[in-house]
């Protein structure tokens, strides 16, 4: 209701040159209140930080701060593992269920799919015995990086997503799991039930055929309060899937839905702000 009331009024905000005062307001006082929340719940409950990667690369220039070098993400799986215990999401789910959760666990996942995941990150989760999920946007398997936000780099910067063959290279080892990201990473809650179906059942499909294995986590596009819906989860529960994840910048509690499961964005900060990052 909120999301569709926002597109109707969007272009006058704009045109009135207000929306992006209110768009940075908006943003702003959700910090505040993540930051509020993460602070009661790290006090309060057990709580598990789900961590958001995109690119691990070394680029000239970072327009939109999506890429972590692999010397500063290096960094932080040392820090992961000296401060948290890391495990898969499927042991998330696993401790969940079973109300086993410590409290001092941490997971690492990747979104949409970069070939930049195997070349540079996979050794370095290798050396500190860290297992991750990689979610996959499946219609951009192979091809070079061209969402709005890959054409903001340079071009000897831009991406390239992972081939068939990569995939399965990464489903092959012991500390990878592919999650699914629908097909053209779209923002579900514009969409009919029939049509995010669609979405995310041709997504699931497509990797399922790629790695011979079921795909059991998934991942919103955007990942916002309002870029998926209640169709969204009902759907992603049916298709049988036993996760799924947002992007709200809050901890995991032992008490979070685990088919909208919250993850922190992470960029290319260094280790002191990482921990802060995380509420340590």
């Amino acid at each position: 209701m909120i999301r569709s009331l926002l597109k109707k009024i969007k272009p006058t905000l704009v045109k009135l040159r207000i929306f992006s005062v209110l768009y940075f307001i908006y943003f702003f006082v959700a910090k505040l209140k993540n930051r509020f929340l993460n602070r009661i719940n790290k006090v309060t409950r057990k709580t598990v930080p789900v961590l958001l990667y995109h690119r691990v690369d070394k680029v000239l220039n970072d327009p939109i701060k999506l890429v972590v070098s692999p010397e500063t993400f290096e960094e932080h799986i040392k820090y992961i593992n000296k401060v948290y215990e890391p495990i898969s999401l499927s042991e998330l789910v696993n401790r969940i269920k079973n109300k086993s959760l410590k409290g001092n666990e941490a997971c690492v996942t990747f979104d949409d799919g970069y070939r930049d995941n195997l070349i540079n990150a996979l050794p370095i989760l290798e050396k500190y015995n860290t297992p991750a999920t990689i979610f996959i946007t499946t219609s951009e398997i192979g091809k070079r990086a061209s969402f709005a936000w890959d054409m903001k780099y340079k071009e000897d910067d831009r991406a390239i997503f992972l081939s068939l063959e990569e995939i399965k290279i990464l489903a092959n080892n012991k500390l990878i799991e592919i999650g699914a990201h629908t097909h053209n990473h779209v923002r579900l809650s514009d969409f009919s039930k029939d049509k995010q179906l669609s979405e995310i059942e041709t997504s699931k499909k497509i990797l399922e055929d790629i790695i011979n294995k079921k795909i059991l986590h998934f991942a919103y596009p955007f990942g916002g309060r309002y870029d998926f819906d209640d169709n969204s989860k009902f759907l992603i529960k049916e298709l049988g899937f036993i996760s799924a994840y947002e992007n709200t910048g809050l901890l995991g509690t032992s008490s979070s839905d685990i088919f909208s499961f919250p993850r922190i964005n992470i960029r290319g900060c260094n280790v002191e702000s990482l921990s802060k990052h995380l509420y340590n």
